[in-house]
């Protein structure tokens, strides 16, 4: 317990020192992307700052996945323009966007079957079998807390529901 709880204070004393750094890495970032008129570094920095964003500033990571996407195709960059895709794809799932995630993982899936890369096909199966088990969580959820179903098995015995 005593262990417990001095963990809980180092990361709470923590966490202040890593935003703030966090933040710093993201200005920099910004600021070599601004600099920079080179696609390549464009992309790589945009793609950079948008995973640097995500649950920080999600906004900002939208909008930074977008300008990757723009600068792939640009590039006319398939393994680019999948990889932003597979980025705003776990920002809206990190949101809580599953059905825009779904969107955005059927493009990427589509992407790499045009492709006919089997290892990044299954990998953009396993994004979409995620959203669609997340989808059904959310369905069953509202269906119990409307009273139009009665949780399954599983929920019933693993703990009582309460609700308030």
């Amino acid at each position: 317990m005593k262990l417990v709880f001095l963990t809980s204070i180092f990361f709470l004393l923590l966490n202040p020192i890593i935003g703030h750094s966090q933040g710093q890495l993201i200005d920099s970032l910004i600021a070599a992307y601004n600099s920079t008129s080179k696609p390549d570094e464009q992309f790589d920095l945009a793609f950079k700052i948008s995973h640097a964003c995500v649950n920080v500033d999600n906004e900002k990571a939208i909008f930074f996945s977008d300008q990757a996407m723009v600068h792939a195709r640009d590039l006319n960059d398939p393994l680019k323009i999948t990889a932003a895709y597979e980025s705003k794809g776990n920002i809206y799932t990190s949101n809580g966007e599953t059905k825009k995630a779904l969107t955005v993982y059927l493009q990427t899936l589509q992407i790499y079957e045009q492709l006919a890369d089997q290892r990044e096909i299954a990998k953009s199966a396993n994004n979409l079998a995620n959203i669609y088990w997340l989808l059904t969580i959310i369905s069953i959820a509202k269906n119990i807390s409307n009273g139009h179903m009665t949780p399954p098995f599983f929920l019933r015995t693993a703990m009582p529901l309460r609700c308030h």
